[in-house]
C-alpha cells in the first residue's frame, strides 16, 4: 500500500550523481556544468539539487 502511494508521486528534482549517469558522464562533469550555469540547480544545505524542468530546458538548450 505504501508503495503505491509512493509511485504515485511525481519526480521533482534529481541529484547530480543521477543527471551524470542520464548523461553518461562523470560526477565531475555533472557538476562542472551545474557550477557553470548550463544546468539551472537549487542548493539545501550541501545537496544540489535539479529541477526535472531544468534537465528538460538543457537537454533542448543548443547551446551547451
Amino acid at each position: 500500500m505504501i508503495m503505491e502511494r509512493v509511485e504515485e508521486i511525481a519526480r521533482k528534482t534529481y541529484r547530480v550523481d543521477e543527471i551524470a549517469t542520464m548523461l553518461g558522464i562523470s560526477r565531475a562533469a555533472a557538476y562542472n556544468l551545474v557550477g557553470a550555469g548550463y544546468i539551472r540547480a537549487i542548493r539545501a544545505g550541501r545537496l544540489i539539487l535539479i529541477p526535472v524542468d531544468a534537465m528538460e530546458e538543457f537537454l533542448q538548450s543548443p547551446s551547451h
